[in-house]
């Protein structure tokens, strides 16, 4: 973070360092650091990869002369000016996007390169069929290793000794089938993501334990302009609602409760569990704030589901899993901010939402606290750095039955 010594113009919030063009085995590379007009990075708790779209300058036909026709490979290394470390991706571009001309000068034109990790573009066209015994999150780490990545692989341990079989499939895809068949020790949905520091196996209960790294200032309660770098660093230029409790949406996904029957085909047996939103997240359970989104269900819910018995266990997470969705989908802010390059997915913030009424504006009750951030799109340009980050919550700091 920033310190009481730092200066930090959120105008000037970004160095990079490298950014190239070469092609797939070749020597030449070209330097386009010059020609960048916006790079723009995508990362997202529910995508397994990272992707990015370059848009650039094109005052000498690069895509024609080079010429960059898919398969070449771009690598950026920047970071934020007040950290001294650095963030080094590669990607590969897998489309040439439409050109544009400058109509100013009708000289000039502009082309978007639509850009993947290695790791996509080589699994796109290798598929493995391989057998693996052990856990969930072991089973993970020996497919990434299987495909010769290099990145950092942070997991949480899952539970349960599996044989799983990839029956002629991507890298990618069996992680995915992986990671939503997992359980962590509280039974608490595991979700796999790459940020610019690595690859993440974490549940969300595992998210929600950590403290939040920033706390974020609302811009119009006049942040903006004071001197004070830590918030300047902090502050949020500007913020939307998204779409919010839908009740019948929850009700639709189990949220408040369900009578399960596990069907055991094997066994012949058939077996009723009555879940409610207290047995899915009990007083035990590590969530953003104090108080539920919805009220605890007094009463079970018509909804009726049939899950098939497994042998990996992860129908005893399958209920869980729906209703934490439904519940993540509930409550979405999006937030813009001075682009912060140690901030990633699966970080917790803490921001007070500010309440407009003809009174002033104040700080609303039951938005404000933490959030876990699910999404970040980094936009960097030559000389700025900014962020837009969809946050989400399961739980309010105020208790709606009590106002």
């Amino acid at each position: 973070m920033a310190t009481a010594a730092s200066v930090y113009n959120p105008r000037e919030g970004i160095e990079i360092q490298s950014l190239t063009i070469k092609k797939p085995g070749g020597t030449t590379i070209l330097d386009i650091s010059s020609l960048m007009e916006q790079f723009i990075i995508y990362e997202d708790l529910f995508q397994t990869s990272l992707s990015a779209v370059l848009l650039f300058q094109d005052q000498v036909n690069l895509v024609g002369t080079f010429p960059i026709v898919s398969g070449e490979i771009v690598s950026i290394t920047y970071r934020t000016p007040i950290y001294t470390d650095t963030i080094s991706l590669d990607f590969i571009v897998y489309d040439v996007g439409d050109r544009g001309v400058d109509n100013s000068t009708q000289n000039i034109q502009f082309n978007q390169l639509f850009l993947c990790t290695p790791e996509v573009w080589y699994t796109a066209n290798n598929d493995a069929s391989s057998g693996y015994t052990g856990t969930y999150s072991d089973i993970i780490s020996r497919i990434l290793n299987d495909f010769g990545t290099k990145k950092t692989f942070t997991k949480e341990e899952s539970v349960g000794i599996v044989n799983y079989v990839a029956p002629s499939c991507n890298m990618f895809q069996s992680i995915k089938f992986c990671a939503s068949r997992a359980n962590s020790k509280t039974l608490s949905p595991m979700f796999f993501w790459e940020s610019p520091s690595g690859y993440y196996l974490k549940s969300l209960k595992e998210m929600y334990r950590a403290p939040y790294d920033k706390y974020l200032y609302v811009s119009s309660r006049n942040v903006i302009g004071q001197d004070d770098p830590e918030k300047l660093f902090n502050t949020v230029y500007d913020f939307d609602y998204g779409s919010s409790n839908n009740r019948l949406q929850q009700y639709s996904n189990a949220a408040f409760g369900a009578t399960n029957y596990t069907v055991d085909l094997t066994n012949k047996r058939l077996t009723k569990t009555i879940n409610s939103y207290d047995d899915v997240f009990s007083k035990l359970d590590i969530k953003l704030n104090k108080y539920a989104l919805n009220d605890p269900a007094k009463s079970q819910r018509s909804l009726t589901e049939y899950i098939p018995w497994r042998v990996d266990q992860s129908h005893l997470n399958a209920y869980n899993r729906l209703a934490t969705l439904s519940l993540m989908d509930n409550l979405k802010i999006i937030v813009n901010i001075p682009g912060d390059s140690k901030i990633k997915v699966g970080d917790v913030v803490y921001m007070d939402v500010p309440s407009r009424s003809g009174l002033g504006v104040d700080v609303e009750k039951l938005s404000s606290g933490k959030w876990l951030i699910r999404s970040i799109k980094h936009l960097i340009t030559k000389t700025t750095f900014s962020q837009v980050c969809e946050i989400t919550k399961d739980a309010f700091d105020a208790d709606v039955n009590a106002m």
